[in-house]
């Protein structure tokens, strides 16, 4: 187990930017579940693992099925390196840092017949719960309007319990970038919405299917509804303004998966 130089620890503590992330490549999932999942993900890009040195014995906390895994570097912190590198207000000592993978539509397209598109999705707790929502129903394709929340932010990958690491993630995706990608690849552009003309229990979507969700303030933008090919709610026989977004989610992907 090594220790962290003074240099590679301020480099640690600026992850918690945006912008430190962009430049290194690099991010933060925290906690044992979250740290778990990124290890034992189909192919895992874990750097190294970091660890208060308080906290050693989290390391038998990890559920590794594939223990060639535990090749990985093993940093020790003290207490107080280790909330300096930490969002958290009471971390529990043990994170791991991770590369990050970076996807262009145009240049390396998405393969999957079945893709989420999210509009200015800002809440990073809404968006960690959707990626985790989303793979527990078999879909590791998410595309991100610009606006959209950093999907490597500390928060998502927490909210997402690490398996933000299993996705392909497209950021900066525009309307335009959608048209184009559509030409070539013709998908059928669902989107959901609190007033619609369809009930999403009547919803039997086909093949190729993009699910488009809007922000729980704004919706989803005008020029995005003009190019979707249904317009899609969920009935409500109670009371309530809204659906979480998440919550909506997780409605829609679950009947996506009655289609056969």
């Amino acid at each position: 187990m090594q220790t962290v130089s003074k240099n590679y620890l301020l480099q640690l503590a600026k992850l918690k930017q945006k912008k430190y992330r962009d430049q290194s490549g690099l991010y933060m999932i925290s906690g044992v579940n979250a740290v778990e999942s990124a290890v034992n993900a189909p192919h895992p890009r874990i750097q190294e693992i970091l660890l208060n040195e308080r906290r050693i014995a989290l390391l038998d906390e990890l559920n590794l099925k594939d223990k060639t895994k535990v090749n990985i570097p093993i940093y020790r912190l003290s207490e107080r390196d280790f909330a300096r590198i930490s969002d958290e207000r009471s971390p529990q000592g043990i994170a791991a840092v991770t590369k990050k993978r970076t996807l262009d539509i145009q240049s390396n397209p998405p393969q999957s017949s079945e893709i989420i598109y999210l509009d200015r999705i800002s809440d990073p707790g809404n968006l960690g719960t959707i990626i985790r929502t989303a793979l527990w129903f078999g879909i590791k394709t998410i595309l991100l309007s610009p606006g959209s929340a950093d999907p490597y932010q500390p928060k998502v990958a927490r909210a997402s319990t690490g398996y933000v690491t299993y996705m392909d993630l497209y950021e900066q995706v525009s309307v335009h970038d959608l048209i184009n990608f559509n030409k070539t690849h013709r998908y059928s552009f669902i989107a959901a919405v609190v007033n619609g003309a369809e009930s999403l229990y009547k919803l039997k979507p086909g093949k190729n299917v993009a699910l488009i969700f809007g922000s729980e303030a704004h919706g989803i933008a005008a020029d995005l509804l003009q190019i979707c090919d249904r317009q899609v709610t969920i009935p409500k026989p109670g009371y309530g303004e809204s659906l979480n977004l998440a919550v909506s989610a997780a409605l829609f992907l679950y009947q996506l998966k009655q289609k056969g």
